[in-house]
C-alpha cells in the first residue's frame, strides 16, 4: 500500500508540473517550428537569388560589352575638333588662314559645322556663356557654378558635360592667372 501511495504522489507531482510547464513547452515547440520555417525560407530565397544572379550576370556583361562602345561613338567631344583644328603645324599659318577666312564671302557648309572659335579660351568662354575678356572673377565664378550645378552627375547631369565645364573653367583660370 505504501508503494501505491508513493506512485500516486509521484503521479500528482508529475501532473502538477506538466500542467504548469506544459504550455511553456508547447510555446517552445511552436517557436522552434517558426524558426525552422524562416531559416528554410531565407535559405531557399538566397539560393534562388544566387541562381538568378549567376544567370543574368553574363548577360549583363555581354550587354555592356556590346552597347557601351556604340554609346561612346554617338557622343561628340567638342574639344576633339578644336585639338584637330589647332595643331602646332597650323599655328604657324594662323594669320594666313585667319585672313583667308574673312576674305571669303560665304563660308562653305563644312566650315559652318566646325567650331567658330579661334582659341580654346574663346571656346571655354562660349561653353560657360561668357564673352571673352569682358568679365571679372566674380562673374566667372557665378557662371561656372550655374553651369556645373545643372551638369554635375549628382544633380542628374552627364559626367562628360561636367568634365567639359571643368576643363573650360581650368582654361579660363589659366588664361587669367586665377
Amino acid at each position: 500500500m505504501e508503494m501505491l501511495v508513493g506512485f500516486f504522489i509521484a503521479w500528482l507531482i508529475f501532473c502538477f508540473v506538466f500542467a504548469e510547464i506544459g504550455p511553456l513547452i508547447g510555446m517552445l515547440i511552436v517557436y522552434l517550428v517558426q524558426f525552422v520555417a524562416v531559416c528554410t525560407w531565407v535559405t531557399i530565397s538566397t539560393i534562388l537569388k544566387l541562381l538568378l544572379l549567376t544567370i543574368t550576370l553574363p548577360l549583363r556583361l555581354l550587354w555592356f560589352l556590346l552597347c557601351v562602345p556604340f554609346r561612346r561613338l554617338r557622343r561628340v567631344d567638342p574639344w576633339e575638333e578644336m585639338d584637330e583644328e589647332f595643331e602646332p603645324e597650323f599655328e604657324d599659318n594662323f594669320e594666313q588662314e585667319h585672313e583667308a577666312r574673312f576674305e571669303e564671302e560665304e563660308p562653305e557648309p563644312e566650315q559652318k559645322a566646325k567650331a567658330p572659335f579661334r582659341t580654346p579660351y574663346e571656346a571655354a568662354c562660349w561653353f560657360l556663356g561668357l564673352e571673352p575678356n569682358s568679365f571679372d572673377k566674380a562673374t566667372f565664378k557665378k557662371a561656372y557654378r550655374s553651369a556645373i550645378r545643372t551638369a554635375h552627375p549628382d544633380a542628374g547631369g552627364d559626367l562628360e558635360h561636367a568634365q567639359t565645364i571643368n576643363r573650360s573653367a581650368d582654361i579660363i583660370r589659366a588664361a587669367h592667372g586665377w
